[in-house]
C-alpha cells in the first residue's frame, strides 16, 4: 500500500476512529485503550505513568476534548501524517492534534487499523501533541 495513491478521505476513514479512540481513552485515562493502535516504538515511549501525568495536566488546564475537524493529510509512500483542528471544553481557541500512520513497521500480532482500501495492518504513532495554533 502506497499512501500517496490513497485519497485523503480514505486515509481519514482509517485515522479518524483511531484518533477518536485516543481522545476517549485519554479522557478516561485508560492506558490499554489509549495504546491499542500504537506502534511498538510508541508503546515504549508512552508509559502508563506518563499517560496519567499528561492527561491529568491537560484536563486541569484545558478541560476535555471537544470538536475536532480535519485540516490536512500529508502523504509519503510509506506513511501519512494527519492534522486536525482541536478544541477543548475549558481552554479557548484552536489547538493542533496530529497523528502519523505507517504500515512499514506494522506488527501483525497485535491490533491494527484497517480501511476499505487496506488489507494490511497499520502501525500507528500518534503524535498526540496538542499545541496552540501559531505557538
Amino acid at each position: 500500500m502506497n499512501f500517496e495513491d490513497m485519497l485523503d478521505a480514505d486515509i481519514l476513514e482509517i485515522a479518524t476512529p483511531i484518533m477518536d479512540n485516543l481522545m476517549e481513552a485519554s479522557t478516561m485515562i485508560d492506558y490499554e485503550a489509549h495504546v491499542r493502535d500504537f506502534s511498538d516504538r510508541m508503546k515504549k515511549v508512552v508509559t502508563k505513568k506518563h499517560l496519567q501525568k499528561v492527561c491529568q495536566q491537560y484536563q486541569a488546564e484545558k478541560g476535555f476534548f471537544a470538536e475536532r475537524q480535519p485540516v490536512a493529510v500529508f502523504k509519503r509512500p510509506e506513511s501519512a501524517a494527519i492534522v486536525w483542528k482541536q478544541r477543548f471544553t475549558k481552554a479557548k481557541g484552536e489547538f493542533v492534534a496530529e497523528m502519523a500512520a505507517d504500515h512499514s513497521h506494522a506488527d501483525s500480532s497485535g491490533p491494527c487499523a484497517r480501511g476499505p482500501l487496506n488489507d494490511q495492518c497499520l502501525a500507528v504513532s500518534p503524535c498526540h501533541r496538542l499545541r496552540d495554533i501559531g505557538a
